[in-house]
């Protein structure tokens, strides 16, 4: 009788921990995939299409054995400008939308590693699932700039949806 009460919670909770397992491990993954490209466009000094299409498809060696296929990745080049403006010097992108050239950056390079005259190299990627939208953030401070340290993981990592995130890009401009 015992055991009748027990099996369903014991099997939810092996369930459970699988999938948090799991998820665990997709998150790594997009983790790895926006530092990987975004440390490797930030030490070129200049970078052609072909090299970066390249860069962007090492990514699906990186998500294996997820499907690389949904995952949405952006690299921007953004410009200081001042403390209060950031334009986007260049922008490519893979199954997403390239913003564009010149425009002001969607995502806000914060203050504490953003050094006006200076250029960052932002990595923005969604992993979509059925429950939430897994997305990172990452900034590279461009090899031409100089400075240390280069890579800047801790400042902003989100799994929020990309609704909520669009929000709070919408109050840091303001």
């Amino acid at each position: 009788v015992e055991f009748a009460l027990i099996l369903p919670v014991m099997m939810m909770l092996y369930a459970g921990s699988v999938e948090f397992s799991e998820a665990l491990v997709v998150d790594r993954k997009v983790n790895q995939l926006g530092g990987t490209i975004g440390d490797l466009v930030a030490q070129s000094a200049s970078m052609n299409a072909t090299e970066m299409n390249n860069i962007l498809a090492a990514g699906t060696a990186i998500m294996l054995p997820y499907d690389s296929t949904t995952v949405r990745v952006q690299v921007m080049a953004v410009d200081i400008v001042s403390t209060s403006k950031q334009t986007i010097a260049w922008a490519e992108a893979k199954n997403d939308i390239d913003p564009p050239d010149g425009s002001d950056t969607p995502i806000i390079v914060p203050s504490s590693i953003a050094t006006v005259g200076g250029q960052m190299i932002v990595t923005n990627r969604v992993f979509p699932t059925p429950a939430v939208n897994v997305t990172h953030r990452a900034f590279f401070r461009h090899q031409h700039q100089g400075g240390a340290p280069p890579f800047f993981p801790e400042v902003l990592t989100s799994r929020e949806k990309p609704a909520e995130l669009l929000k709070a890009n919408e109050k840091s401009k303001t």
